[in-house]
């Protein structure tokens, strides 16, 4: 059997009110809505991890490939991180 670890989690009025509504509305309990959620998120953050690592390991050979050498210093990674971050705030 899987080990479990329960959290004591604080919503405040309004995320409660919409996860009780979305509870009542698909048919399940509370905690079922939020270990979904949390899994979809973490598919999520998982994904995007392996996609930039994905990035990262071709912006490599693609540079080195050209002779070039890529630097300690090269910011390419941590401006499409910045972006990335941009976007998921305005969402």
């Amino acid at each position: 059997m899987a080990m479990q670890k329960q959290i004591n989690l604080r919503l405040d009025n309004s995320d409660e009110a919409t996860l009780k509504s979305m509870a009542e509305t698909q048919g399940r309990s509370e905690q079922e809505i939020l270990r979904y959620s949390f899994r979809k998120y973490a598919k999520e953050f998982q994904d995007q991890m392996a996609f930039l690592g994905s990035v990262e390991r071709g912006w490599v050979e693609l540079r080195s490939g050209l002779g070039e050498i890529v630097t300690e210093d090269d910011t390419f990674l941590e401006d499409i991180m910045k972006e990335i971050d941009n976007e998921s705030a305005s969402s």
